[in-house]
């Protein structure tokens, strides 16, 4: 009867850590698709960068760029809490009438 009470036990904490493995490979997965998304929003914000600064007669250097693009990303992201995809139209915008008036 002991060894069928350890069996049984023994049971439960495997259904458990079943059960923990896959949560955990949920939130592994969504958290590698998360940044996956964000690093295509960087290298699309370097992209728009680099015309932005072209458009300006500023530095076109892809590594100045890209490091000035991902100080903007890292604070779009962490301190306002909003996605890069939704501040994409609004640069593409001011990209757009700057460009028009110049």
């Amino acid at each position: 009867m002991a060894s069928q009470a350890s069996y049984d036990e023994l049971m439960k904490r495997v259904l458990n850590l079943q059960r923990e493995n896959t949560d955990l490979r949920r939130e592994l997965h969504s958290s590698s698709s998360h940044i996956s998304q964000i690093e295509n929003d960087s290298s699309a914000m370097k992209d728009t960068l680099v015309g932005v600064r072209s458009a300006f007669g500023g530095e076109t250097d892809t590594r100045t760029a890209a490091a000035a693009c991902d100080v903007a990303t890292m604070s779009d992201v962490y301190a306002s809490r909003q996605t890069l995809p939704t501040a994409m139209p609004a640069l593409d915008s001011a990209f757009t009438d700057r460009s028009k008036s110049l």
